[in-house]
């Protein structure tokens, strides 16, 4: 049978999985409702699971529409995480139904090699220029791992074989104050603890300060060994870029490896008019980013990329009889054994729309991002970010206790009730408390901002 006649799934199935979306993603309450996860909890530990219980699809569908967070949702402001498409959710369904096993092309060689190329083309956009590979992870927080591990690799020749007994002197991490936290946990994993991490000043725009990072390698240099700058693109608190050019600049004159953790602020590297916010990016030794958080994927999609790919080898190569030799084999360049087909959703989501897409659905989000700074400010909220990602951070300055986290959080319950948005109360590096609100979804219109904006209004 021709592979033209051998479609992802007959229209039923593409119709069926189109209306699972659409419900997911307009799910009846973007906050848990008690009543509903506690009747759905209270079921399942009656449930004796010894004796088969069909019944249980119902109940967690219907915990799953009314009784948590709905992140695919138009009025959802919080954690940068896309809205999935149906062609993705058919990948996924696609990829666990077939369940190939890519810890080697001997397995899986279209897997195998699909991931290459898609991750190849990703990579491309993100250190142009440069020879680099990229493959898929779990996340931004695996990549950060991998990051240091390859960091360590590079600089002590022992430490693959000998572990830490091979290095000569304690290794310096260092990172912005707002850095992703996944930076100290790969520390901690990587057996060099959380005191090697060095959290570096910011300045009013919460980036990393280059003169803060230089005065710290040059006080470390008498005891420590200066390993590993990680550069921020995107902080999850703020949205804040740290000034690459500048902070590569140092990192290179003191012989670290820079990492960028551009997991959310990699997307502004899919559009042509938002490209030159990462300049710099493109000098890196690696670079982790978040494609479920652009690309309109479920989570669980992750990218790390490097211009020393030898180095994979030596972080994650080890023998196995059952397994093939190869020394570019998933299993030997990758932190992962057994593991599924993590790229098929963006594989066929790419496919429905291709990058071009994804750039008008990134300035789609960019330009609603300003159009919300715009109208906050025009109703007496006070911004307290700077930043091109759609993420404005703020507290409300008509009153007087309008910075107070008891205030923002009643703002923020207002905007739930009035208009069913959801934005979450965090605090900055120094701990004051803002709203966040972030374009998530690419769903989400004018009208969605100007709801939201209206019912924090309301709420005063």
């Amino acid at each position: 049978m021709p592979f033209a006649s051998r479609t992802p799934g007959p229209p039923p199935l593409e119709a069926a999985l189109e209306a699972l979306v659409a419900t997911a993603r307009e799910g009846a309450t973007v906050l848990p409702r008690p009543p509903a996860f506690g009747a759905a909890l209270a079921r399942l530990r009656a449930t004796d699971w010894e004796r088969p219980a069909p019944e249980l699809a119902a109940v967690v569908a219907e915990a799953l529409a009314e009784a948590e967070i709905h992140p695919a949702g138009r009025r959802y402001f919080g954690m940068p995480h896309g809205t999935p498409s149906v062609a993705a959710v058919l990948g996924a369904a696609l990829a666990a139904a077939h369940d190939p096993e890519l810890a080697t092309r001997h397995h899986a060689p279209f897997g195998v090699g699909a991931e290459r190329e898609l991750a190849a083309a990703l990579t491309r956009r993100l250190m142009p220029g440069a020879e680099a590979r990229g493959h898929f992870t779990t996340g931004a927080s695996e990549a950060n791992l991998a990051a240091v591990l390859l960091a360590l690799c590079a600089r002590f020749p022992a430490y693959p074989r000998r572990g830490l007994c091979g290095v000569e002197r304690a290794p310096r991490i260092y990172a912005s104050a707002d850095a992703h936290p996944s930076v100290q946990k790969a520390a901690r994993v990587a057996g060099l603890g959380t005191d090697a991490v060095r959290l570096v000043a910011v300045d009013r725009a919460h980036r990393m300060r280059p003169d803060a990072l230089a005065d710290a390698i040059g006080r470390d240099r008498r005891e420590r060994t200066p390993l590993l700058v990680v550069a921020t693109a995107g902080t999850t608190t703020v949205g804040a870029l740290d000034p690459l050019p500048e902070v590569g600049t140092v990192a290179r004159r003191a012989g670290c490896w820079l990492h960028v953790d551009a997991a959310y602020g990699g997307m502004l590297a899919l559009a042509p008019g938002a490209r030159h916010e990462l300049a710099g990016i493109e000098a890196a030794d690696s670079v982790a980013f978040d494609p479920h958080k652009t690309l309109d994927v479920p989570l669980g999609l992750g990218l790390f990329c490097t211009r020393r790919p030898e180095l994979l080898r030596l972080a994650f190569g080890v023998s196995a009889r059952y397994l093939p030799r190869a020394a570019d084999e998933p299993w030997a360049t990758t932190l992962g054994w057994s593991r599924p087909f993590r790229a098929l959703p963006l594989l066929l989501a790419l496919g429905a729309r291709g990058l071009s897409g994804v750039a008008s659905a990134v300035e789609h989000k960019l330009a609603l991002g300003r159009r919300l700074g715009a109208a906050l400010r025009a109703r007496g909220f006070e911004p307290r970010n700077e930043t091109p990602l759609p993420v404005v951070c703020f507290v409300d300055a008509r009153v007087a206790d309008g910075g107070s986290a008891r205030h923002l959080a009643a703002l923020a319950e207002s905007a739930r009730q009035r208009a069913g948005a959801y934005l979450p109360l965090v605090r900055l590096p120094d701990g004051a408390p803002v709203l966040r609100a972030c374009v998530t979804s690419e769903r989400t219109t004018g009208e969605d901002v100007e709801a939201l904006v209206a019912a924090l209004d309301a709420g005063r």
